[in-house]
């Protein structure tokens, strides 16, 4: 395993706003969000998905962002090995968990299914290899919904990573809650206030602002 000097994790969901996020602190849109995390030059940051760590072959890596997608965590054991050996093999790790509601998780699930089936459309030079793949994407697309459905099922997938991360002795942990897209704050994470939290969004059924907007016009 390589060694990193600076490594920020920024774990959730499957559509929480991983990439999202940190596309805008790469060009710079959150300046006090990167103060927050101790960002200097965030354009300077290398950054994988946590399923590339083993392909990394360079011995030290100054500056980097992984990003992990804690419903595949859930499912991998593997996964779960190599983020507890990238956080061990740190100078300095801070996590940031990201969560949003249920009701947003699973908007955003179905605008990437739709993404998709359009971007297979687009490249019909390989239609019959898209369409192959068709029935495997909506399988996980599927699966996916029906954990971000059921709140218990939502939790049992947030409290292994929480367990993740204070078992590799992490001292440094951020909260950022994605429901609203342009976010550019964190807060200490407190575990119990995010699971809280998360409950009751899922009874009130809590909407982005931006979706309540275009329901009900200005």
């Amino acid at each position: 395993m390589f060694r990193t000097k600076q490594l920020i994790i920024l774990g959730g969901p499957s559509c929480v706003g991983k990439s999202t996020l940190l596309a805008r602190i790469q060009r710079g849109d959150c300046p006090h969000l990167c103060a927050q995390l101790g960002i200097d030059q965030p354009a300077s940051w290398e950054h994988i998905g946590a399923n590339r760590i083993p392909a990394i072959c360079q011995p030290v890596v100054e500056r980097l962002f992984v990003h992990q997608d804690i419903y595949g965590l859930f499912l991998d054991v593997k996964s779960q090995a190599n983020l507890r050996e990238i956080i061990t093999e740190s100078d300095r790790c801070t996590t940031v968990t990201l969560y949003a509601s249920m009701t947003a998780l699973k908007l955003r699930l179905r605008q990437r299914l739709s993404s998709k089936i359009r971007e297979y459309w687009l490249h019909r030079s390989d239609l019959f290899g898209h369409i192959r793949r068709i029935p495997e994407v909506g399988r996980i697309q599927l699966a996916k919904r029906r954990v971000y459905s059921d709140t218990s099922r939502l939790m049992q997938v947030y409290d292994l990573w929480f367990e993740q991360i204070v078992i590799s002795g992490t001292s440094c942990h951020f909260a950022i809650n994605t429901t609203e897209p342009d976010v550019s704050e964190a807060h200490p994470l407190v575990i119990d206030d995010v699971k809280r939290w998360l409950v009751e969004s899922a009874a009130t059924k809590q909407q982005p602002a931006s979706h309540r907007q275009r329901m009900t016009g200005p």
